[in-house]
């Protein structure tokens, strides 16, 4: 695409790698990485403030004002820049995802792009054997080097988004919202809403009668959600460390320290004899 354009990416570390590429081609070109995650939370309507009061009931978490402050202004940003606009999107992470759809849901038929790295892969050598691996990006551009969207040629597939799809996929997004569930997931048929219960049985899985510390049963969870060819978790640590601690206070696994730490420590509950 000719000219400077506004490139809009679903999380802030995409963006910079976006940035870091845009800056090795020589192009002019400008990113708003998103700072706010719209896979986890109430999103009808997005109001900050009600998104900030949900994480910070169920993720038990501090220090969002900051992270909706910046969300404000990237919405701006995008809402009001007259440069073209093209956005990037991995339907295989769901932070992407809803990102994306709701910015096409704001847009509302008003003219972009897209880039859509979906099915992109990066083909790694193992150090040791030297073979080749290749390798679905599940995380987006979160893992794309800027050597990597350089050399892959990604500035250059930019596809105008049609109004059949766009009308598509705020049909989408449309249904997510008047859902308005706590998560939202990707698979093979797409994105769907999940209830907040929905990561514990993977969880719960890796819980043995040994103590174990909260960062190993979280670790091992995030690795098996990611075992699927599709990524569902942004704010991993806030998510899981969260879950062990309501597992906890509804009785089904005891906890050692603070469990919301990589240290804590939980197993599961003993029944005295």
């Amino acid at each position: 695409m000719a000219g400077e354009v506004l490139h809009i990416v679903f999380s802030e570390a995409g963006a910079e790698n976006v940035r870091n590429a845009l800056e090795k081609a020589s192009r002019r070109d400008e990113v708003a990485g998103m700072p706010d995650c719209l896979s986890l939370g109430p999103i009808n309507p997005p109001d900050l403030q009600t998104r900030q009061a949900w994480l910070e009931q169920e993720l038990t978490g501090n220090g969002y004002e900051d992270v909706y402050a910046r969300t404000e202004l990237f919405w701006n940003k995008v809402l009001t820049d007259k440069k073209p606009k093209v956005l990037w999107v991995s339907r295989r992470c769901a932070a992407d995802y809803a990102g994306f759809l709701e910015a096409v849901w704001r847009l509302d038929g008003a003219p972009c792009s897209v880039i859509d790295v979906t099915d992109a892969a990066i083909v790694l050598n193992d150090p040791k054997t030297g073979a080749t691996k290749r390798w679905l990006s599940l995380l987006g551009l979160v893992v794309m080097t800027e050597d990597y969207i350089v050399k892959s040629g990604l500035f250059d597939q930019a596809q105008p988004l049609t109004e059949e799809r766009a009308k598509e996929y705020r049909g989408i997004w449309k249904r997510l919202r008047e859902e308005n569930a706590p998560f939202r997931i990707v698979n093979e048929k797409g994105i769907a809403s999940a209830p907040v219960t929905h990561f514990d049985k993977s969880l719960l899985s890796f819980v043995t009668t040994a103590w174990q510390t909260s960062g190993q049963v979280a670790g091992a969870a995030l690795t098996s959600v990611m075992n699927d060819d599709y990524f569902q978790l942004d704010m991993q640590g806030a998510i899981l460390f969260a879950r062990l601690q309501k597992l906890s206070a509804n009785g089904l696994i005891e906890t050692r320290g603070d469990v919301l730490q990589v240290n804590g420590e939980v197993r599961l509950r003993q029944v005295k004899k």
